[in-house]
């Protein structure tokens, strides 16, 4: 089953499809568009007007623009361009990716961090990961029982 947000965007691909016109419907594989059209929500409405990334989604340009490199282009020239475009993309974004979430940068800024103390000046703490040491089962078990003796012990001296 398909989820809300993937029936909107192959909605959004069917609307430009049909703004488009037969021109290009015709340049897809009818099992493509047969598949677009069926896997669209039709209770979905939007007025697109421009397509842009303002008024359609970017999974929706990303199918439309997939669309054009593979039944769309012309020349091979203009693939071959399009190819770079996509790539040199991907590389920014995956730069990008590499140094937000860079390991160095994210343990760097983790290691102090401000705090203030009682009389209102601000210190550096350094945190850090905290061993916990939890006791071993059987040494909880022996000073279950070693505490219930003694408890037996103490109770049954008092009696006497």
């Amino acid at each position: 089953m398909i989820d809300i947000k993937t029936k909107e965007t192959f909605s959004e691909v069917n609307l430009v499809l049909d703004m488009l016109g037969e021109q290009y419907i015709n340049k897809l594989p009818s099992r493509l568009y047969k598949t677009i059209q069926e896997s669209s929500d039709k209770t979905y409405t939007k007025e697109i007007t421009s397509i842009d990334k303002n008024h359609i989604k970017k999974e929706s340009l990303a199918i439309l623009a997939v669309l054009y490199l593979k039944y769309w282009c012309d020349s091979n020239k203009e693939k071959e361009l399009l190819v770079k475009m996509f790539s040199e993309n991907e590389k920014k974004h995956q730069a990008e990716l590499q140094e937000k979430y860079d390991l160095e940068k994210v343990f760097k800024d983790r290691k102090v961090t401000p705090n203030t103390s009682d009389d209102g000046k601000k210190t550096d703490i350094n945190v850090l990961p905290i061993e916990i040491k939890q006791e071993n089962i059987f040494k909880r078990i022996i000073k279950r029982i070693l505490s219930f003796f003694r408890w037996f012990i103490s109770n049954s001296v008092k009696r006497i």
